[in-house]
């Protein structure tokens, strides 16, 4: 998908990716990472609940979204006042501990996250394969300090029905991440598929949770 498709998805609604509650993968697993600097990065993080409940967690929260009226609608929707300036080719928005660069992933200078930690649970399987190793390089770039992660994929017969979300299976995992980081699966789990999965014969994905440690 282009960045106009991603866009065009939020500006007529169809987000089915979007959770309307906090993921309990996040919640039953996230004590099993820590973070020195008490911060995490969220990349392609949308209007996700996710954000606010790690800030509750005492955490500063530092997200990154191309979708401007996603990050519009999360500030919104949680009656927030963000500051916004802009930040090189992105635009900062910010307020009660949440931060959001919104823009272009791609185009996070060096070094720009000071953050030791980060949690994905929809920016992987929303890409192609051929942007997912590209993906990994920016966010080890971008964030060049992570120590763990928290990241959350899905599998499925991607013959049959095309994303996103993509299957990203574990040895795909492996192949993007074990030169920096050791992999460990913490659950795997059954879901139901949304209905334009169940028309082309995907009535179930295998999703998993892995932890990162930086090597």
């Amino acid at each position: 998908m282009s960045l106009q498709d991603w866009t065009n998805r939020w500006s007529e609604g169809r987000i089915g990716f979007h959770l309307a509650e906090v993921n309990p993968h996040l919640i039953e697993h996230w004590q099993k990472v820590t973070s020195i600097r008490k911060n995490v990065f969220v990349p392609l993080c949308g209007k996700s609940q996710d954000l606010m409940w790690l800030q509750k967690q005492g955490l500063k929260v530092v997200g990154a979204e191309l979708v401007e009226v996603a990050v519009e609608s999360f500030f919104n929707e949680q009656q927030l006042n963000p500051k916004i300036e802009k930040s090189g080719s992105n635009h900062l928005w910010c307020d009660d501990g949440i931060n959001i660069y919104q823009g272009d992933f791609f185009t996070l200078p060096i070094g720009e996250i000071s953050s030791d930690v980060f949690y994905d649970r929809a920016a992987l399987i929303a890409l192609p394969r051929g942007l997912r190793q590209q993906y990994v390089n920016q966010l080890l770039t971008v964030a060049s300090e992570l120590q763990q992660g928290l990241l959350v994929t899905l599998d499925y017969d991607q013959n049959k029905v095309d994303g996103p979300p993509y299957s990203v299976p574990k040895y795909e995992v492996e192949q993007l991440f074990s030169k920096d980081f050791i992999i460990q699966k913490l659950s795997e789990t059954i879901v139901d598929t949304p209905p334009g999965f169940r028309k082309n014969g995907i009535m179930q994905m295998q999703e998993t949770v892995y932890k990162l440690t930086k090597k």
